[in-house]
């Protein structure tokens, strides 16, 4: 029997290194149909025109109807398994329409469905999402990680909602850990059907920014009138050495806890229903909250220099961010 894989993500649980992997392997091992796909490698283009979600305006706009019969085309030319992978899966009420159109365009015997979620250590996977809505030029992401989790309440970023949920679709769902990281692509991958020799080394993918990368772009963020400015200003910024990288732990300690007592009840579901133990991280550490030096205020000051007025109002936010 073949089997339907249906990798829902959620966003920032390593899509985008497990899309990469699967869209680049040379095909012989499951099919990874070539319809659909944004430029990321995710199928969140073939989710978006089914589900007529044109919310983000990069969505390529396409005639649902005949992206099915290009994947029953995809289908037909192998008896391998099938992996559709796209975040924007994650959370859609009416799932179960979009695995009944896909099954549908099979021939032959039925057709396994299963649905795979990863998850995330909750703190990792919304400081990730925050990073991202900071450097996305669509959201642009304007309040300060404290404000932004208070803002989600946390519950956002829970899982047992959703699993419920998938679980109601009548679809197997299995749920893996994302940690340890370094192993995610492999473990994903050998779950899907691909031998230990055939595993591709993972490669990292949509790099988050560091901690001063981070402030900076807050900081062009608020400072911008509109998307043209913002990404101006990005481009300067992205030139800065240490850019990219690593944040660390970017909430307060009373902003982190608040939202630790709403995500318990998370943590215990995964735990007690799926065996799945998630990292805890230090809450109250010293080193927790977003900030930077003098030298990294310097950084960003040099950078900015070419921006005029506008540099300096970008350095002039950062700087709220200054720890001595």
């Amino acid at each position: 029997m073949r089997t339907l894989f249906i990798h829902v993500g959620p966003a920032k649980t390593g899509t985008s290194a497990i899309q990469h992997a699967l869209r680049t392997h040379e095909g012989a091992l499951v099919i990874y149909p070539q319809v659909g796909l944004s430029k990321g490698g995710s199928h969140n283009n073939l989710a978006a025109n089914f589900f007529a979600d044109f919310s983000r305006p990069d969505v390529d706009r396409s005639d649902p109807g005949a992206l099915m019969e290009e994947l029953g085309r995809a289908f037909a030319a192998s008896d391998r398994d099938v992996v559709i992978s796209s975040e924007a899966l994650f959370g859609r009420t009416e799932l179960r329409r979009f695995i009944e159109a896909l099954t549908a365009q099979f021939s032959g015997p039925r057709i396994a469905v299963e649905i795979v979620v990863v998850c995330r250590e909750h703190f990792g996977r919304i400081a990730s999402a925050y990073n991202q809505r900071v450097k996305d030029v669509v959201r642009f992401e304007r309040d300060a990680p404290d404000a932004f989790i208070g803002r989600k309440n946390g519950a956002t970023f829970g899982y047992a909602h959703v699993i419920r949920r998938l679980r109601q679709t009548g679809a197997n769902v299995q749920v893996l850990n994302y940690h340890p990281a370094s192993t995610l692509v492999e473990r994903f991958l050998r779950h899907v059907g691909f031998p230990d020799n055939r595993i591709p080394a993972a490669e990292m993918r949509n790099i988050s920014l560091s901690s001063k990368g981070l402030i900076a772009t807050l900081a062009a963020n608020n400072v911008a009138a509109g998307s043209e400015d913002r990404q101006r200003y990005f481009m300067e910024l992205r030139k800065m050495r240490g850019f990219f990288g690593p944040s660390g732990f970017i909430f307060g300690a009373e902003a982190a806890l608040e939202a630790s007592r709403r995500l318990q009840p998370d943590r215990q579901f995964l735990m007690n229903d799926l065996g799945i133990e998630l990292p805890v991280p230090d809450l109250e550490s010293p080193e927790g909250g977003l900030h930077l030096n003098d030298a990294e205020l310097g950084d960003i000051r040099a950078i900015t220099g070419v921006l005029g007025g506008e540099g300096e109002a970008i350095v002039e936010f950062a700087s709220r961010f200054r720890r001595a």
